[in-house]
């Protein structure tokens, strides 16, 4: 059994998480192993900044950024780290969430995935260039997201490792342009290892 992706948004202070989880089962699309791209995604120097356990991976943040001091209550990631030097009064930031269920190849992903957020109410749903992640090839969306009257900008990964699949969500104050959006991405993914 696979469970979808369901978008969810939290507002906490001046630290906003988007991410999605799963909720529902869905049998229209089947388990496979990702396959492997023909071209490697073009390598980017991998930040640098404070190392970010999860239970069966590690990656680095940019210089700046770091896990929140704060719980965020109702939420369950299994990772999470923020621009805490960020001034805007939005703290772009990444989440990363066990998806559940089996792996999805790239494809399904992209699929599933567009149809979840949509439904969740996203805006500006979009499948962008996948990119390898720690030798694997990794779907890839992008999507405005709004709630009590802000919004914010979320690049999703589509991560599958050897015990399940997860899903990295980046958000972003709408003020972030794509190029700064993917500096970012970019290197927190260079750096990620599964450690299982």
């Amino acid at each position: 059994m696979m469970r979808t992706l369901a978008s969810a948004t939290t507002l906490a202070a001046v630290l906003a998480l988007t991410g999605c989880s799963g909720d529902d089962t869905d049998d229209s699309a089947t388990s496979a192993t990702p396959v492997k791209p023909e071209e490697p995604t073009p390598s980017v120097p991998a930040a640098d900044g404070p190392l970010i356990e999860g239970s069966v991976y590690t990656f680095n943040v940019p210089e700046g950024w770091d896990t929140p001091a704060q719980d965020i209550p109702g939420l369950d990631f299994d990772s999470m780290a923020a621009d805490l030097s960020d001034g805007d009064g939005f703290s772009d930031n990444v989440n990363v969430i066990r998806a559940g269920g089996d792996t999805l190849t790239p494809d399904q992903a992209e699929e599933t995935a567009t149809r979840e957020l949509e439904t969740g109410g996203a805006s500006d749903v979009a499948v962008e260039d996948r990119v390898v992640v720690d030798g694997e090839e990794t779907a890839h969306l992008s999507a405005t997201i709004s709630m009590n009257g802000a919004s914010t900008t979320v690049d999703q990964f589509y991560l599958a490792g050897q015990d399940g699949a997860f899903i990295a969500t980046f958000s972003f104050s709408p003020s972030v342009s794509a190029t700064q959006r993917a500096e970012v991405t970019d290197s927190v993914l260079a750096s990620w290892t599964w450690t299982s």
